[in-house]
């Protein structure tokens, strides 16, 4: 009852959010989670030390790899806090090979906390490292801050902060001198007339240290704003 093992294709161990848009707190994804692995085929064990405290180690194909594409399998590990109903903290990673012979060590933290049934707050910081020949390895970091409050049960507001930063682009290339360093902010509306059906509309602006986002005038710019409505219907 406490011992599961799990293998396939699956949803990944790491990140605050779900590749599911309904189950997150924000209809568009933050750029972390965008930029981690969604999904992951291999084996998992999960083990349940205690009610409050769950572990998991998995064996997998690589970095959202459905198919092995080198000799060496890639391992992840995750701790599972959550000493009551109202917060919880999970630690993830991830270590394989990447990119070649390069080595990638990705590390996740996530935080949440129900302050009253109606609002919540998290926070998720990642930080990886890359190997690479002849020179230091590479590092990149990204966090983000993210608040909801449902006003009513058919109204809710949530808005995210976050911040990534990869100058050695081992994760996004962008060509420039500053690789990918964007800041990113969105406002999110929540309308739930009925439990089945969710009409999500956000607002997201993204800014970039570098000129990386396409304009209609063909010229490059730092900013990229961005509206998005969504309807969706959930038979389950």
């Amino acid at each position: 009852p406490k011992l599961w093992i799990d293998g396939g294709i699956y949803f990944s161990h790491i990140g605050l959010e779900s590749f599911i848009s309904k189950d997150n707190w924000t209809y568009t994804r933050s750029l972390m989670s965008d930029f981690s692995p969604y999904y992951q085929a291999g084996a998992k064990v999960t083990y349940e030390m205690l009610e409050q405290l769950s572990l998991q180690f998995h064996v997998i194909n690589g970095w959202q790899n459905v198919s092995e594409n080198n000799d060496q399998k890639a391992v992840g590990f995750q701790v599972a806090f959550t000493p009551s109903s109202r917060w919880s903290l999970t630690y993830n990673n991830f270590l394989g090979t990447e990119s070649g012979t390069s080595w990638r060590f990705f590390n996740d933290l996530v935080a949440k906390v129900s302050v009253t049934d109606s609002f919540q707050l998290a926070a998720v910081y990642d930080i990886g490292m890359q190997t690479r020949v002849g020179l230091s390895p590479s590092i990149w970091h990204v966090g983000a801050l993210l608040a909801r409050y449902q006003f009513h049960p058919v109204f809710a507001l949530a808005l995210r902060g976050e911040r990534f930063m990869d100058p050695d682009q081992v994760i996004v290339t962008t060509g420039t001198t500053g690789g990918f360093q964007v800041w990113g902010a969105s406002l999110n509306a929540d309308v739930a007339p009925y439990p089945q059906v969710l009409w999500r509309t956000e607002f997201r602006y993204l800014y970039s240290d570098d000129e990386i986002y396409g304009a209609k005038s063909g010229a490059s710019v730092r900013g990229d704003p961005m509206v998005v409505t969504s309807l969706s219907l959930a038979l389950n």
